[in-house]
């Protein structure tokens, strides 16, 4: 996929999304194929029909382009498993858990307590039964000291 075809996308992705909750995250090539991946997300969660609306458009205007288009678009959410990217994904994922590799290396694992413009804060929870204080305090990691972040899923 060319950057030109990669650049228009993202556009109509976003005046797909125009005054909804829904972002874009990610716009990625298949490895042999002409398919298309979108990643989307949305303050309030993402849908199948939060997809579907974005994956119509994207195929409206491929065919207004360019009848013939060879390409094929999948839209859907990154997914549980895969890392944050923006900031505004953390939004949905206050009070779960994520676990942050810093950009230095550092591992930190908490419950997501705040989300700022610039940072976010990290709860450790552990109570020491003594003295009934936290172990840790709270950890305020900028958004451009993180690495990676991921939320951890948790069964119980």
């Amino acid at each position: 996929m060319s950057n030109e075809i990669k650049g228009l996308i993202e556009n109509w992705v976003n005046e797909a999304t125009d005054g909804t909750d829904i972002f874009l995250v990610e716009v990625r090539k298949g490895l042999k194929d002409e398919r298309i991946a979108v990643f989307i997300d949305a303050d309030e969660g993402i849908t199948i029909d939060k997809c579907t609306l974005v994956n119509r458009y994207l195929n409206d205007k491929l065919e207004e382009m360019d009848p013939e288009h060879k390409y094929t678009t999948e839209v859907s959410s990154p997914g549980v498993d895969k890392a944050l990217k923006m900031p505004r994904q953390y939004i949905q994922h206050k009070g779960r858990v994520l676990e942050v590799k810093r950009k230095d290396g550092e591992l930190l694992k908490g419950w997501l307590k705040e989300v700022g413009e610039k940072n976010i804060i990290l709860e450790d929870r552990k109570i020491n039964k003594l003295s009934n204080k936290k172990v840790k305090p709270d950890q305020e990691i900028d958004f451009d000291q993180i690495a990676e972040s991921h939320v951890i899923v948790s069964f119980h």
